[in-house]
């Protein structure tokens, strides 16, 4: 059967931020073939997947199941023909380096990025409004449909040029430290703030206070690592005491947690001049209901704060507590593949949400990216920062952040802990796509370690 055209858009609305390509989209009644050039005289990037419908620059999820063995970012999004595999693509998707004619912008794909899987899609595909398999933000596996990152945006960012107005705030929870081994702490501190430093980055680090006592005495060592970044220029907020989720507890006990979370940092913020008012929901879970989400805002205001939403949400968590493991183990070999993998996913996880930011809003919006502080980061953060920087992005103030009115959008109310992209997308009445997860040999590894 011949392909028919379905539509075709230049996007200009859509991606004001960036340099628009002439996008297209094809129907064959079977298959959605997605193409894209930098300018009408430019090379063509094509992506091809069992789609349908695919929506140009909506944020309803096409179904996307295919045979192909072949996945993108964690079996993420099907390329190419189903009997392709990574040794039959060109050298110039397989290895992402740069393609003439589109303005020298390399694929944001790597080597590590690829996987190949067995798995019949036919039993991992799920429905477009399967909306109760939203994944919790905390270490459990909510087995998603294959294919669900989004084709058009991937092939706009990588036509396109760096973003005119490109920020992002670094966050960094569980203060004083995530995962750490006894004795290390202190070194994953200096470490860190050694790196914001290096790359002047006015972070801001959320606290969880019970982390400050030993045998349920208070451990002056470890409050002074808080003192360290206050030192270092960085700012501090709040992350409840006990790191509570409110989907799991009632309103009391989550104001006692976040009262309870300031009786030690507020004096020591006060002290150095800096002002306690950043709070930060623990699993990013905002209440269960309208009535507690609302509720629960109250509280947190009454309290003096201010939310610190996450958009740059991501699994880094998964591959901190893998990487922690092989430290453990003086697996370096492990840790090494580690680091690799976890890099590429945090590159992948922000060229999603950039590419949801571009297809919701038509701009370019300040992003606030969550990290924590582990060991991972200690170690690796500095290439991630660099990486930022080579994108164009500047790093900027939680404050500074929230001064855009997107951060004033309607968010939807959920039992889960997602980014806020998707919180307002769902407000919108869109069901949004499924950001890149990490590997599934990195998950399984993970949800095999005993958990504290």
């Amino acid at each position: 059967m011949a392909m028919m055209p379905v539509s075709a858009t230049r996007a200009d609305h859509a991606l004001a931020p960036y340099h628009p390509p002439f996008a297209s989209t094809y129907s064959d009644g079977e298959k959605e073939t997605v193409s894209a050039r930098a300018d009408p005289g430019g090379d063509e990037v094509r992506m091809v997947a069992a789609v349908s419908p695919l929506h140009l620059l909506s944020s309803a999820p096409p179904l996307l199941c295919t045979s192909s063995p072949l996945h993108l970012l964690s079996s993420s999004l099907p390329l190419n023909r189903p009997e392709q595999t990574v040794s039959s693509l060109p050298s110039v998707v397989r290895n992402g380096i740069r393609i003439d004619g589109l303005n020298g912008i390399s694929l944001p794909l790597r080597r590590a990025a690829w996987t190949i899987t067995d798995q019949d899609p036919r039993t991992s595909c799920s429905s477009p409004g399967s909306a109760e398999q939203d994944r919790m933000h905390q270490p459990q596996r909510y087995t998603r449909a294959l294919g669900r990152a989004m084709l058009l945006p991937i092939l706009l960012l990588t036509l396109n040029g760096t973003a005119q107005d490109r920020r992002v705030v670094i966050t960094i929870d569980d203060l004083p430290c995530a995962g750490c081994a006894e004795g290390t702490w202190a070194q994953v501190t200096d470490d860190l703030l050694r790196t914001l430093q290096a790359h002047r980055v006015p972070a801001i680090g959320f606290v969880n206070e019970h982390k400050l006592y030993q045998g349920g005495v208070l451990d002056s060592a470890r409050l002074n690592l808080l003192d360290r970044w206050l030192e270092a220029g960085m700012e501090l907020g709040n992350h409840t005491y006990a790191h509570l989720g409110a989907t799991a507890h009632p309103l009391a006990a989550y104001e006692q947690d976040i009262v309870a979370g300031e009786e030690h940092l507020r004096p020591l913020t006060e002290r150095r001049g800096s002002p306690l008012r950043y709070f930060r929901h623990p699993f990013l879970q905002t209440g269960p209901t309208a009535g507690y989400r609302d509720s629960l805002n109250a509280v947190i205001a009454q309290h003096g704060y201010t939310i610190a939403p996450v958009t740059f949400d991501n699994d880094e968590y998964v591959f901190a507590g893998c990487y922690a493991a092989a430290l453990q183990a003086r697996n370096d070999s492990a840790t090494k593949r580690l680091a690799r993998q976890y890099l590429d996913h945090m590159v992948g996880s922000v060229r999603f949400h950039e590419g949801q930011t571009a297809s919701y809003f038509g701009r370019a919006i300040p992003q606030i990216l969550l990290l924590h502080a582990n060991a991972l980061n200690a170690a690796h953060a500095d290439s991630l920062l660099s990486w930022f920087e080579h994108e164009g992005y500047t790093f900027i103030t939680l404050e500074e952040a929230l001064q855009d009115p997107c951060y004033r959008l309607p968010e939807s109310t959920t039992r889960y802990g997602y980014s806020w992209i998707r919180r307002w997308q769902e407000a919108a009445g869109l069901r949004p796509l499924w950001p890149p997860e990490a590997p599934n040999d990195v998950q399984q590894q993970y949800d095999a370690l005993p958990k504290r």
